[in-house]
């Protein structure tokens, strides 16, 4: 049997590494496979192995189908793998997703974000105030609904002081509106919107997948350019980005988002389990380098007996 690219296979002695991927035609005895489980390509020789054909890769197919990996003997970047990154996450925050210091410091303030999102820019609230030429009163709705910790500061301002120019109220709550409650497909308006934050300088990633995060928590991913690539990175998925807005790179982050709700969901550990796109969110966060510091983790678990006294 000769392995071709994109074959999918199994090691018959090594079912802790999972299904893996070949990433490039077999060459002679020899064949290049990427195994979900593992930090790095294996190059396996076929006269000491004989892989097995896997015809159906279920919930791996969608995270192997955009692994950064290329078509080399060489292989990826050595890479901390996934269960290890899970292991850290759950022993660093006791109680993990569902532990006191993210309930508290990462969930709640999502959470009534959400609610404040589907109750001030609720679709028949939307369209109320738009009816009636209330620019200025959904201008300030989309503000405060923004007014989290979750854009830069000058992200804010500069979205903040837009919403103070008439044309801007008016253009950027119908771009919003049609982003949310819209009709065509999301493609569409995405781009659409994209188009209107562009001619205000606001075209960022940030600013555009928020309120769609927070209207609509159960699929869509909020995207901070530098935590979502290393998250990527770290798991090896082609988001493919860019720092331009574009479809191609969100509708990535969207797989990326879901291969990861799948992996934890999957987990035998129900501290992993997310029950949305939030908690998600929050583990990317949780693992990021520059995210959760061992002294932010004491320190919040600090105000938290304090508080209980």
């Amino acid at each position: 049997m000769n392995f071709k690219k994109n074959d999918f296979v199994r090691h018959p002695t090594q079912p802790d590494w999972g299904v893996g991927i070949v990433v490039s035609d077999q060459r002679g005895e020899e064949v290049s496979v990427y195994f979900e489980n593992k930090p790095k390509i294996k190059i396996l020789r076929l006269g000491y192995v004989n892989l097995e054909i896997v015809s159906d890769p279920a919930q791996s197919r969608l995270y192997l189908e955009n692994i950064l990996t290329g078509d080399t003997r060489d292989g990826v970047a050595d890479r901390e793998p996934f269960t290890d990154i899970v292991k850290k996450f759950v022993k660093r925050f006791s109680g993990g997703l569902y532990g006191d210091v993210l309930e508290r410091f990462e969930r709640k303030d999502k959470d009534e974000t959400h609610e404040q999102f589907i109750t001030q820019l609720s679709k028949d609230e939307f369209q109320n105030l738009m009816g009636t030429e209330q620019w200025d009163v959904l201008a300030d709705r989309i503000k405060k609904c923004h007014t989290v910790g979750m854009l830069s500061k000058f992200e804010l301002i500069r979205f903040s002081d837009v919403l103070k120019e008439p044309d801007a109220k008016k253009s950027i709550g119908q771009g919003l509106f049609e982003l949310l409650y819209g009709d065509d497909p999301m493609q569409k308006r995405f781009m659409r919107y994209a188009k209107v934050l562009e001619s205000y300088d606001c075209n960022k990633w940030p600013i555009i997948t928020l309120p769609l995060f927070f209207c609509f928590p159960e699929e869509h991913m909020f995207i901070k350019p530098t935590m979502t690539q290393e998250a990527a990175e770290n798991r090896g998925f082609d988001i493919q980005y860019d720092s331009k807005l574009n479809w191609n790179t969100y509708s990535h982050v969207l797989l990326f988002s879901k291969d990861l709700f799948e992996r934890m969901s999957a987990d035998n550990n129900p501290q992993l389990h997310p029950r949305d796109m939030i908690d998600v969110q929050t583990f990317m966060w949780c693992t990021f380098a520059s995210g959760w510091t061992s002294e932010g983790i004491k320190d919040a678990e600090r105000k938290l007996t304090s508080q209980s006294r």
